[in-house]
């Protein structure tokens, strides 16, 4: 039995913390998602942190980074894909898990311009969202995968 991922019980290992966790994560970031200053208060954010570099990283490595709002997107959607993925205790409930982290996604997504003034459907979101996504769901199978291989060594041995 795993402490996470598939092959466990719903309050199996750490899944009850990763549910606090989650359920904490979601009460913080859906407000933050219809928030009208939230895009440019991470551009100055991240304008601040780049003003610190050099020329080395304008000319060189600047062009490569995604603009923070994508950034951010990412960040947020490969954080709840992971979480689901270690919350999961079958195959079936980590595919639905996902599901809902996409369909979540698109409803926020849809739903910006009817709760904020300045804030509208962006492709570049969703297309942020799924890349997340993305990097979460194979995380959570590598995470998932190294323990099960662990596991099976230490039984072995």
């Amino acid at each position: 039995m795993t402490p996470f991922g598939p092959g466990g019980t719903p309050l199996g290992g750490i899944r009850p913390w990763l549910a606090g966790i989650a359920a904490l994560g979601a009460v913080a970031m859906v407000p933050l998602m219809f928030a009208d200053r939230i895009p440019g208060m991470l551009d100055r954010v991240s304008d601040n942190i780049e003003n610190g570099f050099g020329d080395w990283y304008w000319s060189g490595i600047k062009p490569y980074f995604p603009r923070p709002d994508e950034a951010m997107h990412v960040l947020i959607f490969a954080a709840a894909a992971l979480l689901i993925g270690m919350l999961c205790w079958s195959w079936r409930t980590f595919v639905v898990g996902q599901v809902l982290v996409l369909v979540g996604g698109l409803v926020i997504e849809v739903l910006q311009p009817v709760f904020t003034s300045s804030r509208g459907i962006q492709e570049h979101d969703i297309i942020s969202n799924l890349i997340g996504q993305s990097i979460g769901i194979a995380a959570a199978l590598g995470l998932w995968w190294a323990w099960s291989a662990w596991e099976a060594r230490r039984v072995a041995h």
